[in-house]
């Protein structure tokens, strides 16, 4: 059965992240209508259909509708948001997709992987800038969720009064990790207690790969309970067990 009260929610690049965000809303109970945009039509259209073949599979009954456009076209992607009305917008676009960069010969990414973000900061803030211009431009109150970079671009589009309302970053992947390492330490099951962990989206691929945050800064909780006072954890023993484990 088909439910009608559905929210929209635009997501805007349906390439890795995007592609997924589609996939997920679309085998959530039939809750919500996307509206998946691209820039090659073929594609996004393409990508809708899989999205919806796969929910049918799991027995949803999604409504997946493929636009397309380019966000570097100010007019069109206005335009397109109005069409839409979304209730919500999800920004996963990006010049060139994150990693691109290590295809490179190894010397050539070596030496760009030592600037750190420089690399893949333009290719998020360029096109993460080009939709919040249109999202001002179409008039729409609906808020931007950022999966583009969002711990650098949010900052730096704030500068200039077009920042998203928040980001959708890397940690969240780290936490289930951390909660199975923070269970095993504590004797407890990881859905027995409550983490509450923060920190830049460096110091996710530094614990994941090294199992530790290479100095980045890191806020981590951990109580079994509402009122009970916070467990002293060791964050490096929790860290090394995500890497190691």
């Amino acid at each position: 059965m088909v439910t009608t009260d559905r929210r929209t929610i635009l997501v805007l690049g349906a390439g890795v992240i995007g592609g997924q965000v589609a996939d997920l809303l679309a085998r959530m109970n039939d809750r919500y209508r996307i509206a998946l945009a691209a820039r090659d039509p073929d594609r996004v259209r393409h990508r809708a259909n899989l999205a919806i073949t796969v929910a049918m599979n799991l027995g949803f009954v999604p409504i997946v509708d493929p636009y397309a456009t380019d966000v570097f076209d100010l007019a069109r992607t206005a335009e397109l948001i109005h069409e839409v009305q979304p209730d919500l917008i999800v920004n996963a676009t990006s010049v060139q997709t994150f990693w691109r960069i290590s295809l490179l010969p190894p010397p050539l990414y070596q030496t760009l992987d030592r600037a750190r973000i420089g690399p893949w900061l333009p290719n998020h803030l360029a096109t993460a800038l080009a939709v919040m211009r249109a999202v001002r431009v179409s008039g729409t109150a609906a808020p931007v969720v950022n999966a583009s970079f969002p711990d650098a671009v949010n900052p730096a589009l704030a500068t200039v009064g077009l920042a998203p309302l928040i980001g959708a970053g890397n940690i969240a992947n780290l936490v289930p990790t951390l909660r199975r390492a923070a269970g095993a330490m504590l004797g407890v099951a990881p859905d027995g207690f409550q983490l509450r962990f923060a920190a830049h989206h460096y110091a996710c691929n530094a614990i994941s790969s090294h199992g530790h945050a290479e100095g980045a800064p890191t806020v981590l909780g951990v109580r079994l309970s509402d009122d009970a006072p916070a467990v002293p954890l060791d964050p490096a023993a929790l860290f090394a067990s995500v890497a190691g484990r």
